[in-house]
């Protein structure tokens, strides 16, 4: 099984606030931008000029919640192939 990015629109509120969690971003602004990007389908530029950042930091933001996504999906991957050996 192949990790999968978070895509934009795709996402749940809890599933992106919690791989938020798992990073480093504590700002409120990035934190909705990234809510608007992943839950609610806006664009980037559009979610950055919303909430007064610039789209390369949003795109570093967004560069990191999929880092850290991916690391959550390869542990889930782990403990799936595990549970399916025993």
């Amino acid at each position: 099984m192949e990790s999968q990015m978070l895509l934009p629109a795709q996402e749940s509120p809890e599933k992106v606030k919690l791989v938020i969690s798992l990073t480093s971003i504590r700002s409120e602004p990035q934190i909705k931008a990234l809510h608007r990007y992943f839950v609610e389908g806006y664009n980037a530029a559009a979610c950055a000029e919303v909430e007064g950042i610039t789209v390369s930091n949003f795109q570093r933001a967004i560069d990191k919640v999929q880092e850290v996504s991916k690391v959550v999906d390869e542990i889930k991957e782990i403990d799936w192939a595990r549970f399916k050996s025993e």
